[in-house]
């Protein structure tokens, strides 16, 4: 019988978090400040850090723990700074507590590097435990090549990866090979059938089963199961956003935004001055984009390509694309040049979580070779989502019609604070801002002729 060690590893950290950091206040406390913090201040301060560490921990994330372990530093500096900032606000409002801002500070000092490693120890031990395994790749025809490539980084954490073309085997046959598995992954080209001898028997042996989506079939994600007398139904979700949550993710829209402006309002004069000075050109440009019910904006951002970019025609940016400018790498690197984009955030436009909004000469296109493409515009286009906290500027078209539509299904309030949390940390990584591969950028150059009058608009000279 297999461990899912991922749920049991997001128990087991849950549990350290509280533990450790409920632990060192008592130290602390014993030690230093004599007893002086009450219960309350404890209880209060595990909190507020035990949630900014759960808004930054990923849930079901099967990369490599080589590459989660990389990841961890990183992931305690940002939540060592959030849980400082919202105690430091919640003292500065006046709520009565033991302990001063400048005291709050050096206890989440002590805590997080603790934290750190002991979380390391905890990726080791699971690491060891993975390794004793075997993967099951499960396809019928063929794995798409960019799941291979993700598969190919992370198959060092297993002891044995097979790949395992399921045409090839009788259902007995398939039901033995499925109990030496470790984990299971199953493409979504897997007929019915198989699929049900698979998942039954990985059920039975308490194995972990992951199924790699297809863009046919994202439409039954989230059902729920009904019935008529004795006849069984699935019933599909239709409205997918209350009211109520309508009128709280606006509200905190137009409030968030207004205060983003405010307090980043230096850093957009710096990095003004920073563009003038690297080339001739706007600081600001706008384009023209989709979002909810498929209506049409001018999105803003800041300028990070040479000013007649695009002169030849549209292009997607690849990598090292030479028409991007210095300031404008380091800005594409860290998402900065999106910023600009909380006014269209105050003017209803946009939401700050969302599906990203893609400019129409591409999203048209979409619509008309990719199934169910248009399920995005069932939401207001974001600063952030699904897509750009676990994918990358590269990935294909139909995964991110995936992770919108796994956004669409799994919304709620707490999933939108998650995923601008996470933000935080993407922001932090260069990988995620790789420009496309260079075949996709083949394909769009053979588009582009029908297209080369879309130009990008200055909006400040």
């Amino acid at each position: 019988m297999s461990v899912h060690i991922n749920r049991l590893s997001k128990q087991l950290r849950i549990l350290l978090n509280i533990f450790v950091i409920f632990l060192i206040f008592l130290i602390i406390d014993r030690f230093i400040f004599r007893h002086r913090i009450d219960f309350i201040t404890y209880s209060a301060g595990t909190l507020i850090a035990c949630l900014t560490l759960g808004l930054l921990d990923s849930d079901n994330d099967l990369r490599s723990y080589a590459f989660q372990k990389k990841k961890q530093p990183l992931l305690i500096a940002v939540g060592l700074i959030l849980s400082g900032a919202v105690c430091s606000v919640v003292l500065w409002i006046g709520v009565e507590s033991s302990v001063t801002v400048g005291e709050t500070w050096i206890i989440l000092a002590v805590c997080y590097p603790i934290l750190l490693i002991l979380r390391n120890l905890l990726l080791r031990i699971f690491m060891k435990k993975r390794k004793s395994q075997t993967l099951l790749i499960l396809y019928s025809e063929h794995i798409p090549n960019e799941f291979s490539e993700e598969a190919l980084n992370n198959a060092v954490d297993y002891g044995t990866v097979q790949t395992i073309r399921v045409t090839e085997y009788s259902e007995n046959e398939i039901a033995e090979i499925v109990k030496i598995a470790g984990s299971i992954i199953m493409m979504g080209d897997v007929s019915e059938d198989t699929a049900d001898t698979v998942i039954l028997n990985a059920k039975i042996q308490a194995i972990p089963i992951y199924i790699f989506p297809t863009i046919k079939n994202i439409s039954c994600i989230g059902s729920t199961t009904a019935k008529i007398s004795d006849t069984p139904l699935l019933s599909l979700k239709i409205d997918r956003i209350r009211f109520l949550h309508k009128a709280v993710k606006r509200l905190f829209d137009i409030f968030a935004s207004i205060i983003g402006l405010i307090v980043l309002s230096p850093a957009f004069a710096v990095i003004a001055i920073l563009i003038k000075l690297g080339t001739k050109g706007p600081v600001f440009y706008k384009q023209e984009r989709y979002t909810i019910h498929k209506k049409r904006f001018d999105i803003y951002k800041f300028r990070t390509m040479v000013n007649d970019a695009e002169k030849d025609g549209v292009r997607l940016a690849s990598a090292d694309d030479p028409k991007i400018t210095g300031i404008g790498k380091f800005l594409r690197a860290h998402r900065v040049d999106e910023l600009p984009q909380l006014l269209n955030i105050l003017k209803g436009e946009m939401s700050f979580v969302g599906p990203r909004p893609e400019r129409p000469i591409y999203a048209d296109e979409y619509s008309r070779t990719v199934k169910n493409y248009d399920l995005r515009y069932m939401f207001r286009a974001g600063l952030t989502g699904f897509a750009q906290v676990y994918g990358k500027y590269n990935t294909t078209v139909p995964n991110k019609i995936l992770f919108d539509w796994m956004y669409i299904d799994k919304f709620s309030i707490w999933l939108d604070i998650k995923l601008l949390v996470q933000t935080m940390l993407v922001m932090c990584v260069k990988e995620a801002s790789d420009g496309v591969h260079e075949d996709m950028k083949q394909e769009t150059d053979r588009r582009d002729s029908a297209e080369k009058q879309t130009q990008e608009t200055a909006v400040l000279q």
